[in-house]
């Protein structure tokens, strides 16, 4: 890069057809169609495991009508598996806020809830449910 006035050209950054010299250390082989660029070097789980460190064991339970219960979610859920938990999420009114969580005794409960129960009817509406990221 030619200085400007006062301001003498950067070592390691010459000129700027096809972007020479952008390449990175540490950033692997460039990838086709992107010069210089390697891939991205994965990041660590900060909470250890795939679904940290409570493991898989709770579910959450998107599109839950307003009036749901934790107590007939509860019930609805343990035809699958053993429960040791459920809850219903509320907003600061006390009102539903359509989703909750349910924790099994293990997580090869939890992945069989997920199977059999996903895209199921639970009291007129049709629910989702999956691993919940979340899990501590």
């Amino acid at each position: 890069m030619p200085g400007m006035p006062g301001m003498p050209g950067m070592p390691g950054m010459p000129g700027m057809p096809g972007m020479p010299g952008m390449g990175m250390p540490g950033m692997g082989p460039p990838m086709p169609g992107m010069p210089g660029m390697g891939p991205p070097i994965p990041l660590p789980n900060p909470l250890g495991g795939d679904f940290g460190p409570g493991g898989g064991k709770r579910i959450v339970v998107l599109n839950l009508p307003w009036q749901a219960s934790w107590q007939a979610l509860k019930e609805f859920f343990s035809t699958v598996g053993n429960i040791a938990r459920a809850d219903i999420a509320i907003d600061d009114t006390g009102r539903s806020r359509g989703y909750g969580t349910v924790r099994y005794t293990s997580e090869e409960e939890a992945a069989h809830a997920i199977a059999v129960l996903n895209g199921a009817e639970f009291e007129g509406r049709v629910v989702t449910v999956r691993m919940d990221k979340y899990q501590n």
